[in-house]
């Protein structure tokens, strides 16, 4: 204060020990962003901003595989700083969210457990009850079995990566990918056998997994079996997922170093079609766009529909749709959904070249990984011809 009018500066208190560990906290954050997360299927609208590592992963894991690939200045602290940093500073979960969590229900239970005011959230447990209500309503639907019924229930199985290999490098590497999307013919309660399961399969490098691929897959199941059922009136189309068995076969494969591996796990569950060989794929998007009305002028918010009803107008070669909002009653009506001066008959989709360009960083990752697994001669292996 008496030299230069200021009083001196405090230097007592602080984290001294901020510093010290700065390069260490970077290491770490370095480590864990390099690791790949999963791609999830259900629920990625509402979880955009948290990530999955695979199931078989943990915090103590990835603890054991930093140290072992780090430098040794690195090193020098406890499993407890690396958990830290982890649950801080990242959103970052292990295997998939709960399977088929519904995003309304999501939404719901976040905010009552949030709401503070006492009629909102009585308000909020009333649109819960209602929506449960809806929903068992809907699976009630599914276990009809009338004869004059057809029911078709399909879904996507969460993509499968290749080769499936117990290597640490897998965690943070890109890779191919086979897609599963299955359709089974029955209600709820029908046994599960090649003759009603129908597994249509492809992957990366052949084909995306896009609507495309979707309708043209429910296209050819509905072309190839409507022989088969002289008396069905009615063929309801659902949502729903089939993949309990397979699933827990893959799980107890350590490697799958190919796509016919997967194909062989599917074979024990259904029929399988490959998608761009066997099946067809047309482009439905492009060719229902230019007859079709925009989701915008149709008659009914897609959004808010929980049910939809088909029917053709003979008279006219059309088709007419009705909306309903909820799984009991039946308050829409039928109304055309095409475009001025067009008809239904009139869609023609054209055939789909196959062969998807992948990117090379992708290629040189799944490369290194195939080194990393089974050696420099891996491209001499006959199970890894795949990848030539």
């Amino acid at each position: 204060m008496k030299n230069n009018g200021t009083s001196a500066s405090e230097n007592r208190g602080g984290n001294h020990k901020e510093k010290k560990y700065a390069s260490i906290r970077k290491s770490i954050k370095d480590f864990i962003k390099k690791l790949v997360p999963l791609e999830i299927h259900y629920c990625r609208s509402k979880i955009k901003s948290r990530q999955y590592l695979a199931s078989n992963l943990n915090i103590n894991k990835l603890h054991k595989m930093y140290i072992a690939q780090t430098e040794e200045q690195f090193k020098s602290f406890k499993t407890s700083y690396f958990r830290r940093i982890f649950n801080i500073s990242f959103n970052i979960g292990f295997g998939t969210p709960a399977t088929d969590v519904c995003s309304t229900c999501l939404t719901l239970n976040e905010q009552i457990k949030h709401e503070t005011n006492t009629n909102k959230k009585k308000d909020l447990m009333i649109s819960k009850r209602v929506h449960n209500l809806r929903a068992k309503a809907f699976y009630n639907l599914l276990k009809e079995e009338k004869e004059e019924l057809l029911t078709l229930s399909f879904d996507c199985q969460k993509i499968q990566p290749m080769p499936k290999v117990p290597d640490q490098s897998a965690y943070y590497s890109r890779q191919l990918y086979v897609y599963n999307f299955t359709i089974v013919i029955g209600s709820s309660k029908s046994k599960l056998n090649s003759e009603n399961v129908f597994i249509y399969t492809w992957t990366e490098d052949i084909l995306p997994k896009a609507s495309n691929e979707i309708a043209s897959a429910v296209f050819h199941c509905l072309c190839s079996n409507i022989d088969k059922y002289e008396k069905v009136t009615t063929i309801r189309l659902t949502s729903h997922r089939v993949f309990a068995q397979i699933e827990k076969k893959i799980k107890k494969e350590e490697v799958i170093p190919n796509p016919q591996g997967y194909y062989n796990i599917f074979e024990e569950h259904g029929t399988i079609l490959k998608l761009g060989s066997e099946v067809i794929v047309q482009n439905w998007k492009e060719a229902s766009t230019e007859i079709l009305k925009g989701t915008n002028a149709m008659h009914f918010s897609i959004k808010q529909c929980k049910r939809f009803f088909i029917k053709r107008n003979k008279q006219k070669h059309n088709i007419l749709v009705r909306a309903e909002q909820s799984y009991q009653n039946a308050l829409g009506s039928y109304k055309n959904i095409c475009k001025k001066n067009k008809t239904a008959s009139l869609i023609n989709p054209r055939n789909i070249q196959t062969n998807v360009v992948v990117k090379n960083e992708k290629l040189d990752d799944v490369k290194k990984l195939l080194t990393a697994h089974y050696g420099d001669q891996w491209d001499i292996l006959p199970d890894l011809e795949y990848y030539k």
